[in-house]
């Protein structure tokens, strides 16, 4: 029996499913916001099928806007708090 997983989009982020098929001994990992699809072997990982469609320059510029404006309110909330600023670079691999 297959078991569906919700994940996180490698490609834009968004919810997107895993698809776990023991019967062909495969995992598909499929987004319906940004067309990924990516299916590979279970024991193997090997790729069976893949497609990653670019983004689009508006969802990146979103992206890095909505970024910036959590940058600012930890900023402040570290200000406010008397705690210095963690880099953004450690923020970032931090989120």
């Amino acid at each position: 029996m297959a078991t569906i997983q919700t994940v996180r989009c490698p490609n834009c982020g968004s919810l997107a499913e895993r698809h776990y098929l023991p019967l062909v001994s495969q995992i598909k990992t499929q987004c319906d916001v940004c067309d990924y699809l990516l299916v590979t072997i279970d024991r193997t990982g090997k790729v069976v099928e893949s497609y990653a469609p670019g983004l689009c320059p508006a969802h990146l510029a979103a992206e890095r806007k909505e970024e910036r404006r959590v940058l600012r309110r930890l900023s402040s909330i570290c200000h406010q708090q008397n705690i210095g600023m963690l880099s953004s670079t450690w923020f970032r691999a931090v989120v």
